[in-house]
């Protein structure tokens, strides 16, 4: 195990008050393996309802509508028909904080595109036209989880998502780049 992989642990350990013993640690090959080895400690294994995502949702869902009231914005739904200038993405993006009591991210060192590059800290054009609803949601809820999602967590969506998150600040990875299935050495860079 390397610094950036014990560094990585030491803040998950911190953030969810749960020692992982190092032979635990040395399995722990992917954001999922973290998530589900958590997921065991906690009891939370198979229990995906989140109240902190449905809170996050429902703002999402109002913001969206109200930019665009002929679109009712379903899970799958391209972002692309809310991204259509930049002055909407800038009035979505302040009303979306707002309403979901959240902070503009302050990433000055690594100047954004547009509003949902800032909201995930995301540079890739790719990611913005195959983005869904259901995908800015999950970004918020991981990009913003220390202010969502406060240990004891009670289900897995909000492991998963803080484990995202955790992995997000550690690795310097773009939260679209971050899956379940990613590896921390081959897809992340931790060593």
């Amino acid at each position: 195990m390397g610094l950036d992989s014990v560094e990585l642990i030491v803040r998950i350990e911190k953030f969810f008050a749960l020692e992982i013993p190092d032979p635990i640690a040395e399995r722990l090959r992917t954001v999922g393996d973290v998530a589900t080895w958590l997921g065991e400690q906690f009891g939370t294994s198979g229990q995906r309802a989140s109240a902190t995502r449905d809170t996050v949702a429902a703002a999402v869902q109002i913001l969206l509508t109200n930019e665009h009231p002929d679109q009712a914005p379903q899970p799958n739904a391209s972002l692309v028909i809310w991204l259509n200038t930049p002055e909407a993405e800038r009035r979505l993006a302040s009303q979306l904080f707002a309403a979901a009591g959240l902070e503009w991210p302050n990433d000055a060192h690594k100047p954004r595109k547009n509003w949902l590059g800032r909201l995930v800290a995301a540079d890739h054009q790719a990611f913005y036209q195959a983005a869904n609803v259901s995908n800015l949601v999950d970004w918020l809820v991981a990009r913003n989880y220390e202010r969502l999602l406060q240990p004891p967590l009670h289900n897995q969506y909000e492991v998963e998502q803080a484990v995202i998150g955790l992995s997000w600040e550690q690795t310097g990875a773009e939260i679209p780049e971050i899956e379940l299935a990613s590896s921390y050495v081959n897809d992340l860079g931790v060593d």
